[in-house]
């Protein structure tokens, strides 16, 4: 199995995730969010922010949105060339 087929898995038996079949194309299925996916989501959303915080005051906004921009573009590459 593959790692996307792994993590749909994990977070279905963890009940993070449901995967109905899609109604429009009987060979496809659709990913959606349960109520407790969203739950645990907003959780690490929030914990991350946290753990963010004290960056918020190193950087100035320009510097932290560059930052980002910088980042997005890494991270781009890279799951273009694994």
């Amino acid at each position: 199995m593959g790692a996307m087929t792994n993590t749909v898995n994990r977070l279905t038996e963890k009940r993070y995730l449901a995967v109905p079949p899609d109604p429009d194309d009987g060979r496809g299925k659709l990913a959606e969010l349960t109520p407790a996916g969203r739950a645990a989501r907003n959780r690490a959303v929030n914990r991350l922010g946290q753990g963010l915080a004290p960056l918020a005051g190193t950087l100035s906004d320009p510097e932290l949105r560059d930052a980002l921009l910088t980042l997005h573009k890494a991270r781009v590459w890279f799951d273009r060339n694994r």
